[in-house]
């Protein structure tokens, strides 16, 4: 990524349990998790679980900026297809997302997954919806 991208204040509930740090710029953002055993499967490697929870967030994240700029509040993800390459055991999983397009209603972003050795793990493309909250609600 070539852009310097700002650190995410007001972690989530869901990113503080994980663990995971955020890192986002204008379509683009980077996820790192430091894994633990809680973030791994029976066999020792990342959950596909935590693999497609860094995804959605990464993915998330470069796209707030289309979402605010049109007005909208918020984003849900539509759907997300992964490709699972290979393990990531111990050390940092690091997930780079970026903004791909979109429209009025929908955007498209795509990431990929990387291990401690910077090796590939895995990829993900993803659709998100723009939402609106009535006036009065909170988000």
């Amino acid at each position: 990524m070539d852009r310097v991208l700002r650190n995410i204040s007001g972690d989530s509930g869901f990113q503080r349990n994980m663990g995971y740090h955020v890192e986002a710029g204008d379509g683009e953002a980077t996820v790192t998790l430091e894994l633990a055993e809680r973030h791994l499967n029976r066999a020792g490697i990342a959950h596909g679980g935590t693999v497609m929870a860094l995804f959605d967030a990464a993915m998330g994240y470069a796209c707030a900026p289309a979402v605010k700029e049109d007005g909208y509040r918020g984003l849900v993800t539509v759907s997300m297809t992964t490709n699972f390459i290979g393990p990531a055991s111990d050390g940092t999983l690091r997930v780079e997302g970026r903004r791909t397009g979109g429209g009025r209603k929908l955007v498209f972003c795509e990431a990929k997954a990387f291990d401690s050795a910077g090796e590939l793990v895995a990829t993900c493309t993803g659709t998100f919806r723009k939402f609106t909250v009535p006036e009065g609600e909170s988000a």
